[in-house]
């Protein structure tokens, strides 16, 4: 655990800290400050930030949150990742969708074509 003396040096050294140890992985805050919280939150680059729950523990999931439980934690575009959120066995299956049309392309275009006219 790392104590700063203002929510700016403490912004930094969790940057630092993503910056040498994994960007997208896991930044954690521990504050009374909600406001702050989500300040934090927005200019962290990690795709799991836990507020007020353990980081080591809490980045896994399941056990102090409502992130997905697993040991394999994807780090998204930040990491250069294909995935932001925990690994589940959802994201080891191959899922089919067969997907029907709702409408046919000519009414688009109609569509389309009486937005151009109604100008």
């Amino acid at each position: 655990m790392y104590i700063a003396n203002d929510h700016e040096s403490g912004f930094a050294l969790c940057r630092a800290l993503l910056d040498y140890g994994g960007l997208g992985h896991t930044a954690a805050i521990h504050t009374q400050d909600m406001q702050l919280a989500d300040e934090f939150g927005e200019q962290m680059p990690a795709c799991r930030v836990l507020v007020n729950t353990p980081a080591s523990l809490g980045g896994i999931g399941g056990l102090f949150n409502k992130l997905a439980p697993s040991l394999t934690l994807g780090t998204g575009s930040y990491g250069k990742n294909s995935i932001s959120h925990n690994l589940t066995a959802m994201d080891l299956l191959n899922i089919k969708t067969v997907a029907g049309a709702t409408r046919h392309p000519n009414e688009l275009i109609g569509e389309l074509r009486d937005l151009i006219h109604s100008r």
